[in-house]
């Protein structure tokens, strides 16, 4: 059935898994502090440190507050939302691939603050991860011999995936606070288990709008 009039969405975010889809999961992120990524990307753009506390810049944090505020009046949680899902989604692989892990992330579905990425792994650098502490020398080498092995690298591959539905959920929340002052809550979740997750923050979020609660937000 049909939830809160996303239907077409739901299709891309529930589309039946592919072959090997052991290798993808699913990121799912509730952005938190919008007013907050509005201001500091409005005092960004003024060129205005919102955190001095010099009297000389006191008219100019004025009036950077009082763009952010209009701004935030004008901006909804879902533009926001997708401006922090297209930055996940270009600077994530790179920091997936200096660790060894080379990923396809996909933005699959965005309403509110809610966000959904998929995170595919397509390759892995054995000798990268035995540098790093991640493998033993032996077996990444063993591995490697063995890399022509279709079903061998798919089971690792998912051995791989399956890590990251713990790894993801502890390091991003700090790391998208560092890098862009976003606030969020993440929940990873494997493919087989995306359809009945999403249909349970949609059913908040439709509670929630029928209460009239802060706008229908999950988180």
């Amino acid at each position: 059935r049909q939830v809160c009039g996303i239907s077409a969405a739901m299709a891309i975010a529930l589309r039946p898994p592919s072959v090997g889809s052991g290798s993808e999961i699913y990121v799912n992120i509730f952005v938190k502090n919008k007013k907050g990524i509005v201001k500091q990307q409005v005092a960004d753009r003024l060129g205005t440190d919102l955190d001095s506390h010099s009297t000389h810049h006191k008219l100019e944090r004025g009036f950077a507050r009082l763009a952010g505020k209009i701004a935030n009046d004008t901006v909804s949680d879902e533009q926001v939302s997708r401006l922090v899902a297209e930055g996940i989604v270009a600077e994530l692989p790179g920091e997936m691939k200096q660790k060894g892990i080379e990923v396809v992330v996909s933005e699959r579905f965005c309403r509110e603050n809610y966000i959904v990425l998929s995170v595919r792994v397509t390759r892995i650098d054995f000798e990268r991860l035995a540098a790093d502490g991640a493998m033993p020398k032996s077996v990444a080498s063993w591995l490697q011999c063995f890399s022509f092995c279709s079903p061998l690298v798919a089971l690792v591959h998912r051995r791989v995936a399956k890590g990251m539905l713990k790894e993801l959920p502890d390091l991003m929340p700090a790391d998208l606070v560092e890098k862009a002052g976003v606030e969020a809550d993440v929940v990873a979740v494997s493919a087989e288990q995306q359809a009945a997750y999403l249909f349970e923050v949609l059913e908040c979020m439709e509670r929630r709008q029928q209460s009239g609660k802060n706008g229908g937000k999950y988180k």
